[in-house]
């Protein structure tokens, strides 16, 4: 009985270990990746209480909320109360995460973390020359550029202590899913409120 249960957990393991290595090799196409992305940010945007096409839209669905040139649009803009948007990129770059999580040698693995930082800290840089403000109604002047997993951020910031500082200094809040999660629910709040101060003024 005992031979048998070990050659079940040798088969799951095995079997766990082969859909681990797909999953790795498809988060290495830009393509996936991307859509891996914005799938855990919309989770992000649902917990925090926030409605499709009413608190946020997606890039599918942004039609007027852009100008006429459609190139760089943003993965997600969320509307605020005062008539105002926030831009949120969900293209983070992981290709050196995912080398150092493969890695066995404590010294590669932290030289991939420092090419991780480097990765995102040039995403960071090219997200800073877009001109979301002339592209979408209303933006304000920064844009949250959405890592799909708190290690992700974590590692990049651990390697690089100034990361998040130099991000800031061009326009771009670094964000994974517990610290935008905070920022999104208190918009939904101040949306609710928005929406009980109307309701009132038309009872009254």
């Amino acid at each position: 009985a005992i031979r048998g249960l070990l050659a079940r957990v040798e088969g799951e393991t095995q079997h766990l270990g082969r859909q681990t290595a797909s999953l790795a090799g498809s988060l290495r196409s830009s393509t996936v990746r991307g859509a891996w992305g914005e799938v855990q940010l919309r989770r992000v945007l649902e917990q925090a209480g926030m409605e499709r096409h009413a608190d946020f839209l997606e890039q599918g669905g942004l039609g007027a909320a852009v100008g006429a040139d459609r190139s760089g649009r943003p993965d997600v803009v969320v509307r605020l109360p005062d008539g105002r948007r926030v831009v949120i990129d969900a293209k983070a770059p992981l290709d050196r995460y995912l080398d150092a999580a493969n890695c066995d040698d404590d010294a590669e693995r932290t030289r991939l973390h420092g090419e991780h930082a480097k990765s995102v800290a040039g995403h960071v840089a090219a997200l800073s020359k877009r001109d979301y403000q002339s592209l979408v109604d209303g933006a304000l002047d920064l844009v949250v550029m959405f890592l799909p997993g708190d290690a992700y951020l974590a590692a990049a910031a651990s390697a690089q202590p100034s990361l998040v500082e130099d991000a800031w200094s061009k326009g771009i809040v670094l964000a994974s899913p517990s610290t935008l999660l905070g920022f999104l629910r208190g918009v939904a709040l101040g949306w609710r409120e928005q929406r009980i101060a109307e309701q009132a003024e038309e009872i009254a």
